[in-house]
């Protein structure tokens, strides 16, 4: 087997799942309304296709190397999918407090040039209201999809063919190893995450700070 940069997040999981494809890392925890625990989780296998998924769904967005997308979402499972995707296409993504309103979310989306935005639906309503008029500007939206905005959902439950968009391999050399944090919770939700650290090279336009060194 070729060696793989670990530094690099998508080789990280990608060397996962060849040694344990099935070990669940993330679990996402929400109360629904009747007050019960509703449980998500990611396996490396999960998050590597999932990853593929989404970098082929990005790049038929227009997306490549070096351009900048936005997640303005609360704590989702399909934050740290487009983590993934992410590396494995060479993008930034951009992540962004779904509380932000305003001046303050334009300033944001439009300092850090972002082409598109991956939303939840308590932040369609902003971020589509800063963008107005936006010159080729895409927005997506968590679940089936909401009006004119495509949803995430279908593409993540679409089949898979194993090839992704492309070979995260040779995507290695503009990448920076860093820690990444995955601490911002939402209530009444959580997240635990696999005692293994999850040390990578992605591209972040902004971070929660250094890891431990």
């Amino acid at each position: 087997m070729s060696q793989r940069n670990p530094l690099i997040m998508a080789n990280l999981i990608r060397n996962w799942c060849d040694r344990e494809p099935n070990l669940e890392i993330l679990t996402f925890v929400e109360i629904d309304a009747g007050g019960e625990f509703q449980d998500e989780t990611r396996s490396y296998q999960q998050l590597w296709d999932n990853g593929q998924r989404l970098a082929a769904w990005l790049r038929d967005q227009g997306m490549q190397k070096g351009d900048a997308f936005a997640l303005v979402m609360q704590n989702h499972a399909e934050f740290v999918d487009f983590m993934v995707a992410s590396s494995i296409l060479g993008t930034v993504f951009v992540p962004i407090d779904s509380r932000t309103r305003g001046e303050k979310l334009k300033y944001m989306l439009n300092f850090a040039e972002c082409r598109g935005a991956v939303v939840g639906d308590n932040a369609l309503d902003e971020v589509e209201s800063v963008w107005q008029g936006g010159h080729k500007k895409w927005i997506a939206t968590l679940g089936e999809g909401q009006g004119a905005y495509p949803g995430i959902s279908p593409v993540l439950a679409g089949p898979f063919t194993g090839t992704g968009a492309g070979n995260s391999e040779h995507r290695s050399g503009s990448a920076h190893a860093a820690t990444v944090y995955l601490r911002h919770h939402r209530r009444p939700q959580g997240h635990y995450v696999h005692p293994r650290p999850l040390r990578c090279g992605c591209h972040t336009a902004w971070s929660s700070g250094p890891g431990p060194k």
